[in-house]
C-alpha cells in the first residue's frame, strides 16, 4: 500500500512539473488583426496603408503556414522564417512614410525583446 501511495505521489509531482513547463512556452504571435490594430494606433496608418499592410500580413501568414507544413530541420526552418520575416518587413516598410518606418522599427524591436524579458523572469 505504501508503495502504491509513493508511486501515485511521484506521478502527481511529475505531472505538476510537466504542466508548469507547458505554461512557459512562448506565446503565439499576435494575429494579423491585432498587428494591424497596433500599427494603426502606433503608426497612424492611412486607409490605403491599412489595406496594403493587411494584404502583406496575410501573404506573410500564408508563407509561414506553408513553411510549417514543409519538411526540414529546425535550423533550416528558423533560417527560412528569418528570411520570410525580413522580406515582408521590407514590403511593409515600403508602404510607410519615413517617420512611420522609424516607429515601426522601434515597435518591432520591442516586440522581439518581449520573449527575452519573459525568459529572464522565469
Amino acid at each position: 500500500m505504501k508503495k502504491l501511495m509513493l508511486v501515485i505521489l511521484t506521478m502527481t509531482i511529475c505531472l505538476a512539473g510537466f504542466a508548469q513547463k507547458q505554461e512557459r512556452r512562448r506565446p503565439l504571435p499576435a494575429d494579423n488583426d491585432q498587428q494591424i490594430e497596433k500599427m494603426k494606433e502606433n503608426l497612424v496608418l492611412s486607409d490605403e496603408q491599412i489595406v496594403n499592410v493587411s494584404s502583406i500580413l496575410e501573404k506573410r501568414s500564408e508563407a509561414l503556414k506553408n513553411l510549417k507544413e514543409e519538411d526540414g530541420t529546425r535550423e533550416e526552418k528558423r533560417k527560412q522564417i528569418r528570411e520570410i520575416s525580413e522580406s515582408y518587413d521590407k514590403k511593409i516598410k515600403a508602404e510607410l512614410t519615413e517617420e512611420q518606418s522609424v516607429k515601426y522599427d522601434k515597435m518591432m524591436k520591442e516586440e522581439r525583446q518581449k520573449p527575452m524579458r519573459r525568459r529572464r523572469q522565469n
